[in-house]
């Protein structure tokens, strides 16, 4: 994204979220068009999503879903609502962050179930393809759970379950005016790359990379070492959560030739006030902790 300010509000996450209503009535609100993707695969093909499905394959109609997102981006102004499953793809995941402030709707799969039973109602072509088996609730399960580190990449999340459409416009349009100052100026979307590499952060003193993924953090050590890190290393982690991956976090830490240190912030609401924040910069200046 650069220093650009971003130029369209991109809503995913999984289907029956809300993305098509809610992204009407904030196109509404804020005088810009809406784009449905949806609407121009089918434009392109010539055929409704289902057919893409049945007779071309699933192959098939991703790489029209990536067409149509590369064409709604292409302007500005406008509230663009995609498919539940384009964040699969890496390209396309970095070109909704270059072009706009990315707002991922979310809800329980539970939730998600009874939108679904609902529409289905109203007719065969209310049911989504990969919803048709005998167990649609727990299919809604499996899949929005693989889909959740992607949906984990948006800018902001709003969860629908018990927002109107109304309600979750205004939270989408709250996220566009407080994001999109900030994105412009202090983060840098990193673009597409193998090692995982989502954002740079820029603060008036230095950089920093952030990195997004499942299963990486026996590569710490020498991710850390890439971006130009050395000697001790300071971690500060969740009491519940630290005991799980403790081991894997020390051996890649060493690895790498790290010393580690690491600080365990009780579990719960309670560590979150000024008193634990000052133990913890106690513990850090005891140890002379800096970047070195």
């Amino acid at each position: 994204m650069g220093t650009a300010s971003p130029r369209n509000i991109v809503l995913t996450g999984f289907m029956f979220t809300g993305k098509s209503s809610v992204g009407r009535e904030v196109a509404r609100r804020l005088g810009w068009r809406f784009i449905d993707t949806d609407d121009l695969i089918v434009e392109m093909s010539g055929k409704s999503i289902p057919e893409i499905f049945s007779q071309e394959g699933e192959a098939s109609f991703r790489a029209i879903e990536k067409r149509a997102l590369e064409e709604a981006c292409a302007g500005e102004r406008a509230v663009i609502s995609t498919g539940g499953g384009v964040v699969l793809d890496r390209g396309s995941r970095a070109l909704m962050v270059r072009n706009g402030v990315v707002v991922c709707l979310d809800a329980r799969p539970e939730t998600i179930y009874s939108r679904l039973h609902a529409a289905a109602k109203a007719g065969p072509a209310a049911v989504r393809p990969l919803l048709s088996g005998p167990d649609p609730l727990g299919r809604i399960r499996s899949l929005k759970e693989s889909r959740q580190p992607f949906y984990a990449e948006a800018h902001w999340s709003v969860h629908t379950d018990a927002l109107t459409p109304g309600e979750a416009a205004g939270e989408v349009v709250r996220a566009w005016e407080m994001l999109r100052w900030r994105l412009s100026s202090a983060v840098e979307a990193a673009p597409a790359s193998a090692d995982g590499q989502a954002a740079i952060v820029t603060t008036s003193t230095q950089s920093y990379p952030v990195f997004v993924g499942w299963g990486i953090l026996g590569q710490l050590g020498e991710r850390m070492k890439e971006a130009g890190l050395r000697g001790r290393a300071f971690l500060v982690a969740d009491a519940g959560v630290w005991p799980h991956y403790q081991q894997k976090v020390l051996e890649s830490l060493k690895s790498g030739g790290f010393a580690p240190e690491c600080y365990q912030v009780p579990a719960g609401e309670g560590s979150k006030s000024l008193a634990a924040a000052q133990r913890l910069y106690s513990w850090l200046a005891v140890r002379r902790a800096e970047r070195g």
